[in-house]
């Protein structure tokens, strides 16, 4: 199936430019970001000190912009992300901000242009380490339009604050010293930084890649390491009770029950497939049959997972999805 034509293509998908790899993004990234002026945004779900101290080696000097990551308990635990970054960001004069449902990949350097991609700001994503990851990005020009979507990632992110950090930093600490198997934030504290409601856009690396196995006995056999860092669930001992939980706060869960709600409660597949393309931001440009692949991959979650809100049935040879 073809793609959209050209002008559909720069209308509903802005970023668009030259396909790069981790380590090709960071050197660009280095050469970028240290004299930017004030507007910067490095937004990353995984964000680790000493890749955001590659990028500004100095420890005098002071920058203005903004950071975005995950910061999930099991993000924190697992060492994908680190507590040092917060007090280097503030060092630096840049506002740190968390969404607990964030998976993206998107450093904007006003005036120069945008990275999107699958490269995360560690420096295993940025290649920058022996055992470094293969990583794709995507080199695009700055703009107003795109500079608006970066907005709208940042909107309901919550700012982190000293007292909110001293209080993260508690709970990471007491969860380290119990060797505790909890990977969700206490309920207090997880309120106050999330936020449910699905507003924006979409990136293919917010979207499952595979479906979970589960054995004879109901318990999960496998699952795709990708997946379970979009759930921010690696290294613990899963089950369907903990599948459900994370399952129900990823983005790509919550643009599902977004647009259902925002069809009176039920859509049919074909319909649900053009929404969902018309929401993802990726470019080159997600072909539409790829789309329907990453649909049928979030309703097979619903159906396996069960209790998620969702229901699926196919009447008159359609697949229609409703909420319950």
């Amino acid at each position: 199936m073809s793609r959209y034509s050209e002008g559909e293509q720069s209308s509903a998908f802005p970023f668009s430019g030259q396909l790069i790899d981790g380590k090709t993004a960071a050197r660009w990234l280095l050469a970028k970001v240290g004299p930017a002026p004030a507007g910067v945004s490095l937004c990353s779900a995984f964000l680790r000190s000493e890749a955001l101290r590659t990028l500004y080696p100095s420890e005098n000097s002071t920058h203005g912009g903004r950071i975005l990551a995950r910061w999930r308990l099991g993000d924190l635990l697992s060492g994908a992300s680190d507590l040092n970054a917060y007090p280097l960001a503030k060092q630096l004069g840049l506002a740190f901000y968390i969404r607990q449902d964030f998976h993206g990949k998107v450093f904007s350097v006003p005036g120069s242009g945008v990275i999107v991609g699958s490269a995360n700001a560690t420096l295993s994503g940025f290649g920058l380490k022996e055992s470094a990851n293969s990583e794709v990005c995507t080199l695009v020009p700055d703009s107003k339009k795109n500079q608006a979507l970066l907005d709208e990632i940042f909107d309901g992110a919550i700012e982190m604050t000293d007292a909110l950090f001293q209080e993260i930093s508690s709970v990471v600490r007491s969860a380290v010293m119990n060797t505790t198997e909890e990977l969700e934030w206490p309920s207090e504290l997880l309120d106050r930084l999330q936020n449910l409601e699905f507003s924006g856009r979409l990136l293919l690396s917010e979207c499952f890649a595979s479906t979970p196995v589960f054995d004879e006995g109901g318990a999960l056999s496998s699952l795709d390491e990708r997946d379970l860092h979009l759930l921010g669930l690696v290294g613990v001992d899963l089950n369907s009770d903990t599948l459900r939980r994370a399952f129900k706060t990823t983005r790509i869960f919550r643009w599902l029950v977004h647009a259902l709600k925002s069809s009176g409660g039920e859509l049919y597949f074909g319909s649900l497939t053009e929404s969902l393309h018309r929401t993802l931001l990726d470019d080159p440009v997600v072909y539409r049959r790829d789309v329907k692949i990453v649909l049928q991959t979030l309703l097979q979650w619903c159906q396996l997972l069960g209790g998620a809100g969702v229901l699926i049935d196919r009447p008159n040879h359609s697949q229609r999805v409703r909420l319950s």
